[in-house]
């Protein structure tokens, strides 16, 4: 009985020790996961470029990284002419700048998107250290970094200035430890109804200012980058949980309808009422897709869809002889000699290819596409590789570059997501056929599509060809 006894004791022992073991093992784990992402540095930093140090010892500001206003070029305005640069905007789950480098066969994008979310109540105000992985992986391979900041504390008065310093400071280790700059694409598509921050003519450009005065004091390798979504259909009514104000006596509703009768519809300016002012704004960037004018159709894309979407005709039947027309040029009114003359990106675009939802045994939304959003038979429809071919071939070409000089930066949204029971594949590098297509486009278009390796980037804001 008692030797019985004694090994249920020593078999309830080994089975304690057992469990203390595993879960030791796990918080190892745990700890060296959330170490290593903390820290997140590159194995190697010979590959980093040397950036000289913002602040001298004293704490005063070199001299050497002091923006120089007179040279005609933005904060990270690339020194080029007659040529543009490539960008991704990446799922990170998924895809990392050295992957998207390696299926390009060693061409390096200059720009990698990624969007984080900057909120009063998230400790810290931001994730430290995704930013930070964020920062070196884009100098694992020379890279930019195309950070979209979503400011979802509401109401946007929350904000006070230890928020944006905290960020601003965070903002300075990224650039100063990997030499990577940052285009600071500040809350985004403010004029869409998607985002808590958007329809605030008074609350969203104050944000804004605020923002970009932080960021000064402490770097200049951190461009502030106002980036509306393309005006055709505002105020994009029903198609999200912010709605304009529609009170007469809400001092926001004077300053949204901008012709005055009364109604705030697509008769009025979808960008002006929230450009934060020249001085407060490097880069202008505009959400600019391909439509499938059906949406549910793979079809070629019209000549001159474009131009038509940047400059405003083309929505609502214009014909460019309305005067409400001159609200949606976006490039002239922004970039063009005549208006504000800012450096251009397009932050995130591309042409997507559609697909059926399936549905699983329970009734749940498949993760898998279906088959093609083309009905069977259809005479119009073209592959993706064929609709992904025509929209870049319509950015990429000698008449873009002469017509929309400001244009510097073109970033592919390199993503698929369900919109409208559809869905819909940006990717270029996820399908070795529509890969090889797309390196043909960048074969073709190289000499005016400089990659990362042939910049250097300065603490005083420059991007210099070498």
């Amino acid at each position: 009985m008692k030797r019985h006894a004694l090994l249920h004791a020593m078999f309830w022992l080994k089975a304690f020790v057992a469990m203390l073991m595993g879960l030791f093992c796990l918080m190892w784990f745990a700890w060296r996961i959330y170490d290593l992402h903390s820290r997140a540095s590159p194995t190697f930093y010979t590959g980093l470029q040397a950036v000289t140090n913002a602040f001298l010892p004293n704490g005063t500001v070199n001299p050497t990284c002091y923006h120089n206003t007179s040279s005609g070029l933005a904060r990270l305005e690339p020194a080029i002419t007659s040529a543009l640069t490539l960008g991704f905007s990446l799922d990170w789950s998924y895809d990392t700048p050295t992957t998207i480098v390696d299926k390009l066969n060693g061409y390096k994008p200059l720009v990698f998107n990624t969007f984080m979310d900057f909120d009063t109540s998230i400790p810290g105000y931001f994730s430290a250290s995704l930013l930070n992985w964020f920062g070196s992986e884009c100098g694992r391979t020379g890279a930019m970094l195309e950070l979209t900041i979503q400011p979802t504390a509401v109401p946007i008065s929350l904000y006070q200035q230890v928020h944006f310093d905290t960020l601003s400071a965070a903002l300075y280790q990224i650039n100063s430890r990997y030499g990577v700059p940052i285009l600071l694409r500040f809350g985004h598509e403010m004029n869409g109804p998607w985002n808590t921050w958007s329809f605030d003519p008074i609350g969203y450009p104050e944000l804004f200012r605020n923002m970009t005065l932080s960021v000064r004091k402490h770097t200049n390798m951190t461009a502030m980058v106002w980036g509306p979504n393309i005006g055709f259909g505002y105020p994009f009514n029903n198609s999200g949980s912010t709605t304009p104000p529609t009170n007469k006596s809400d001092p926001r509703f004077a300053l949204l309808d901008t012709n005055g009768d009364g109604v705030i519809n697509e008769y009025d300016d979808p960008y002006g009422p929230y450009y934060p002012g020249d001085d407060y704004v490097d880069w202008v960037a505009l959400s600019l897709y391909y439509y499938p004018p059906d949406e549910t159709h793979n079809h070629d894309i019209a000549p001159g869809f474009f131009d038509a979407y940047l400059t405003g005709i083309g929505y609502n039947q214009a014909n460019g002889n309305q005067w409400w027309e001159l609200y949606y040029n976006f490039y002239a009114r922004f970039c063009g000699p005549n208006g504000h003359g800012k450096p251009m990106m397009l932050p995130e675009t591309g042409a997507p290819y559609l697909y059926n939802e399936t549905y699983l045994a329970n009734g749940e939304v498949s993760t898998v596409p279906g088959p093609t959003a083309t009905w069977p038979g259809d005479p119009l429809a073209v592959s993706a590789v064929t609709i992904r071919q025509e929209w870049y071939d319509s950015l990429f070409n000698q008449t873009v570059l002469s017509i929309y000089p400001k244009l510097k930066l073109v970033v592919n949204f390199e993503e698929e997501k369900i919109l409208s029971n559809y869905w819909r594949d940006w990717r270029l590098t996820n399908d070795s056929t529509q890969l090889a297509a797309f390196q043909q486009i960048i074969t073709g278009f190289q000499k005016q599509l400089p990659s990362a390796t042939s910049f250097t980037f300065g603490c005083d804001g420059t991007v210099m060809l070498t």
